[in-house]
């Protein structure tokens, strides 16, 4: 037979209304209640209702991740499982659990407005890549403590917490020419990747400030796969002055850059050096193995988390911030 709350209430001599209270971590409970009421509730083997819970008390203890993530994600974009890890052990010593949801940008809307309708989660984490202008409406509609992991792509009101990809850049064109690596091409994703966009942004930037520019050769459009970046690799071979190094905007074009360099017996760094960002596993198993900015990603699944609980308690708290500075991870490749 189960133990009810009721129970656990004539046992230590209060009222329901007090072990609700002492197991909700009330402030107007004492301290020493709370620990007496608590340990009367496990000894007894009491088990919380967290259907009940939410009636009473408005909180369902959970804060929802929801992200675009599709089947292949831990070999294509492993960064994304170290923001879960990072969030998820930041906000269970608040006492929360972490829902991850796995949710298409077209069908974000209906599910953003169901969760809040029908008050699943206290809080909510959502991934930059599925927000859109009608989706932050709702949630500032909802009223809803939020985070977004990444910065949206236009001017937003929504508290957003990102990693300087801008800087990255500078600091990947900063490495590159500390080892006389110029002139540099950059292989980056499509017109509408952002995060490709201001790393790109950060690295002519930077290349500007040394009186130096990107060739207009140099600067090749790819999609982020293996395919794409052995593609870019045969282009810039073809060329009749390759340059001395090429910047990948992420691991995956460079994982097929540096395969195609090595099928055609280039010598990295020695002939072609190469550099990229996100220092995915994957990136082990390359011949030499590839020099990286890290974007410290568990980092802004933490930071995200501390946020989120701070938000719980001061709804109007907005945030806009950039945190963890990249840093490079030097290999074989430079």
């Amino acid at each position: 037979m189960s133990v009810s709350i009721k129970d656990v209430a004539k046992k230590a001599g209060v009222s329901i209304s007090t072990v609700s209270k002492a197991l909700n971590d009330k402030s107007s409970v004492s301290s020493s209640t709370i620990e007496r009421i608590k340990q009367t509730a496990e000894d007894m083997g009491y088990v919380p209702n967290s259907r009940a819970r939410v009636f009473a008390t408005k909180e369902t203890k959970q804060i929802v991740f929801i992200a675009d993530i599709p089947k292949d994600t831990a070999f294509y974009n492993p960064h994304v499982f170290e923001i879960i890890m990072g969030l998820q052990h930041s906000v269970s010593k608040s006492g929360y659990s972490l829902i991850v949801e796995s949710v298409e940008k077209k069908e974000a809307l209906e599910y953003i407005n169901n969760l809040y309708k029908k008050n699943m989660a206290d809080a909510l984490v959502v991934h930059a890549s599925i927000i859109t202008k009608r989706l932050e409406s709702l949630i500032v509609k909802s009223n809803l403590p939020h985070l977004i992991i990444g910065q949206p792509d236009y001017q937003s009101t929504l508290s957003w917490i990102d990693t300087d990809n801008t800087l990255s850049g500078a600091i990947a064109i900063r490495h590159l020419l500390k080892k006389d690596y110029y002139p540099v091409a950059f292989v980056g994703g499509k017109a509408d990747d952002m995060i490709s966009l201001h790393r790109f942004e950060g690295a002519e930037r930077e290349l500007k400030q040394n009186n130096l520019n990107f060739e207009d050769q140099y600067v090749l459009s790819s999609s982020s796969t293996i395919v794409s970046g052995m593609n870019a690799a045969k282009k810039i071979l073809k060329m009749e002055k390759p340059p001395r190094s090429v910047l990948c905007a992420n691991s995956v074009i460079a994982f097929g850059m540096m395969q195609e360099l090595r099928n055609q017996n280039i010598r990295v760094p020695k002939d072609i050096a190469v550099m990229t960002f996100d220092r995915y596993p994957f990136s082990d198993f390359t011949e030499p193995r590839v020099t990286s900015v890290d974007m410290n990603m568990y980092e802004i699944g933490e930071e995200a988390g501390s946020i989120l609980i701070k938000n719980l308690s001061h709804p109007n708290l907005r945030i806009q911030t950039f945190t963890s500075e990249p840093c490079i991870f030097e290999r074989e490749s430079t």
